[in-house]
Formats: structure tokens, sequence, C-alpha cells
């Protein structure tokens, strides 16, 4: 009767060993994937902040290139329309100048009296002298 009880009892203590360890393991098992759920969507969640950072340095990087076209563009232009200006206002001076200098170069006589001087002095001489005169003015 002791020999049953006995027996009884350590079949009773082995079944609840074996229950609880493998109640532990698992548990053990659940918190291990648990951690590795945890991981696997802190990495998730990191790579897409990563992304996300990518991105948005690379439109900063974009907008920054664009916008440093657009106002070297502009600096261009504004540089262009300057030199055209200024080309413009030193031809037109040296054209006044060329000009003013030109009519100050003249000989005193004006072309009306050489003209005269000439007309008379050829009165007497044939018409083709007068034709000649008159390609030259």
């Amino acid at each position: 009767m002791i020999s049953v009880i006995v027996v009884v009892v350590g079949v009773v203590v082995i079944v609840v060993v074996v229950v609880v360890v493998v109640v532990i393991i698992i548990i053990i098992i659940i918190i291990i994937v648990i951690i590795i759920i945890i991981i696997i969507i802190v990495i998730i969640i990191i790579i897409i902040i990563i992304i996300i950072i990518i991105i948005v340095v690379i439109i900063v990087v974009i907008i920054i290139i664009v916008t440093t076209i657009t106002v070297l563009i502009i600096i261009i232009i504004i540089i262009i329309i300057i030199i055209v200006i200024i080309i413009l206002i030193t031809t037109n001076s040296t054209i006044i100048t060329i000009t003013t200098t030109t009519i100050a170069q003249l000989p005193p006589q004006s072309s009306s009296s050489l003209l005269a001087s000439s007309s008379s002095s050829s009165s007497s001489s044939s018409p083709h002298s007068l034709s000649l005169l008159s390609l030259l003015i």
C-alpha cells in the first residue's frame, strides 16, 4: 500500500514538474517571440525614419540647387542687361564723339562755299566738270 502511494506521489510529482517545465518553456518562447517582434518593429520604424530623413534631405538639396541655379540665372541676366546697357551707352557716346570730332575736323569752308567757289570757277569750263562736282556732293 505504501509503495502504491509512493508511486502515485512520484507520478504526480513528475507530472507537475513536467507541466511546470513545459509552462516555463512556453512562457520563455512567448517572451523571446515578443522580444523578436518588438526588435523587428523598432528596426522597421528606424528604417522608415531613415528613409524619411533621406527624402527630406534630398528635397532640401534639390530646393537649394534649384534656388541657387535660379539666382545665378537672374544674376547672369542682370549682368548681361548691365553689359548691354553699358555697351549701348558707350557706343552712343562713341558715335556722338566721332560725329563731334568729324564736324570739328571739317575745314573752315562749308560745303556750300565749296560749291559756290567751284561753280564760279567752272562756269566757263565744260558741263562734264559740273557733273563730277555733283557726284562729289
